[in-house]
């Protein structure tokens, strides 16, 4: 080991593509000797091969492409460089594999200024097995903080998923301090993990800051604060200007996407928030936005029963707080309102509480793929997703922390928070393509585990 490394304190990772550089590079799916699909690095990271399916990473290796066509993304590159100056054990982490030539994919780096005889990189691609790239760069991370004593480590990455592994390696490693940092796709960084280091409230009210008292344990109160740009908490028509509507048309058109999008935005610094303080909270936060009342929003959190969803929270807050919901009110939300039974959900779909108050519109980030299908989708409201790409992929990763893992329902009798949900209704491990076929047409659960294992073995989206 060198010296500079045994001084180092701080281990430092950075992911490369859409952290350090913007690239074009895409990764094929081959099945039966043809290209079925074509992936950029985002969707690389999320995607499951399928029965028969295999990655082609020949484009990824070409270090001449590399070269030639990477944009730095020129906060990050500095930040880099930063962290070689100031003697931290600085690595790349990347989901590719080797590339063709190394030393010109070196010299995209040294052409920026960074001195890569002082970073080491590691390349997830060349792993074996059929592991997510998050669980592949998790080991290679554990084993750089088995052979250093480092007080902190540091992680720079544009998928949540990966950071959010990351975040899981503090358990192994309490003397170490674990900082992630996400970085959007214009390259500013946010925080989205940050060890304790000091005594602070698990679930604080809305409005309270980090280290004041929180009056009750158990309850994420998220923020009342209006996003910057959008009108104050205070005016008497906080969500005028964003609703863009006469309480009494009847067409519930959304309107005014471009400050729609700035509560979006609030919303996913909230859920970043809310992941500093305990893990226990969700992944996906609503808010509702109203003529007459200031605008309240809420990070998905535990409850009695099972987990109360992000809508639901905000819609039973608001109404603890201002009583019932005007006409003309919208739910802003990162992910669409599920619709369907869960059985870790506490309480009702959250369609069916949106149809209960008489909300005629929900602005959202992503689109759940898992719901909105078939007779189950019975909202009574207009749903639109965000044309702003940007706050979409950050939406989509939020929720592919735990989407991705209602896949793995299917192939290991596991699902988030739900243990062997498959056979609990009535599906056995390893059923046959007829039993499934027979199943696909039950009601409930069972049909839509049963639909969605027939989807994935004849590789179609689920």
């Amino acid at each position: 080991m060198k010296i500079s490394e045994l001084n180092a304190n701080k281990l430092v990772i950075f992911d490369i593509d859409d952290t350090l550089v913007h690239t074009q590079t895409k990764v094929h799916v081959i099945k039966d000797n043809r290209v079925i699909k074509s992936l950029n690095s985002h969707e690389f990271t999320h995607y499951k091969l399928q029965p028969g399916e295999s990655f082609d990473f020949g484009d990824f290796r070409d270090a001449r492409e590399f070269f030639e066509k990477s944009k730095p993304i020129i906060p990050m590159i500095d930040q880099l460089k930063n962290d070689i100056a100031t003697g931290n054990k600085v690595v790349m982490v990347t989901a590719r594999a080797d590339f063709n030539d190394r030393e010109l994919f070196l010299d995209t780096f040294r052409k920026y200024g960074v001195d890569m005889s002082k970073v080491h990189v590691y390349r997830a691609g060349n792993m074996t097995g059929k592991m997510q790239t998050e669980e592949k760069k998790k080991i290679i991370i554990r084993g750089l903080l088995d052979k250093g004593n480092y007080a902190k480590a540091i992680m720079y990455d544009d998928a949540i998923p990966n950071l959010h592994s990351f975040v899981e390696l503090k358990k192994e490693y309490p003397d170490t301090k674990f900082y992630a940092w996400h970085v959007s796709l214009d390259g500013k960084a946010s925080e989205y993990h940050r060890t304790n280091e000091g005594v602070t409230p698990k679930f604080p009210f809305a409005g309270e800051k980090v280290g004041q008292k929180a009056g009750i344990a158990g309850q994420l109160r998220g923020t009342d604060k209006a996003p910057k740009g959008v009108r104050a908490a205070t005016d008497k028509l906080v969500g005028e200007e964003a609703l863009d509507m006469d309480p009494q048309r009847t067409d519930y058109e959304i309107r005014n996407y471009e400050k729609l999008d700035k509560y979006l935005a609030e919303l996913c610094r909230m859920i970043t928030e809310a992941q500093t303080l305990d893990k226990d909270y969700g992944m996906v936060a609503a808010g509702v936005l109203s003529l007459k009342h200031p605008w309240l929003a809420r990070v998905n959190r535990p409850g009695k029963h099972g987990r109360i969803h992000a809508e639901h929270a905000a819609i039973m807050d608001f109404k603890a707080k201002y009583g019932e919901i005007p006409e003309g009110t919208l739910i802003i939300t990162t992910l669409s309102p599920c619709n369907k039974h869960m059985d870790e959900r506490d309480g009702p779909a959250c369609a069916d509480i949106i149809n209960a108050n008489g909300i005629k519109k929900v602005y959202c980030g992503y689109m759940d793929p898992t719901q909105h299908t078939g007779k189950e989708d019975h909202r009574h409201y207009n749903l639109m997703e965000t044309q702003n790409p940007k706050i979409r992929k950050i939406c989509q990763q939020f929720a592919d922390t735990f989407l991705d893992n209602v896949d793995e329902n299917f192939a290991d009798g596991k699902g988030p928070g739900r243990p062997g949900d498959s056979q609990r209704h009535g599906i056995r491990k390893g059923a046959s393509m007829s039993e499934l076929e027979k199943a696909s047409h039950a009601k409930g659960r069972k049909g839509q585990l049963a639909r969605w294992q027939l989807n994935m073995r004849r590789g179609h989206k689920k």
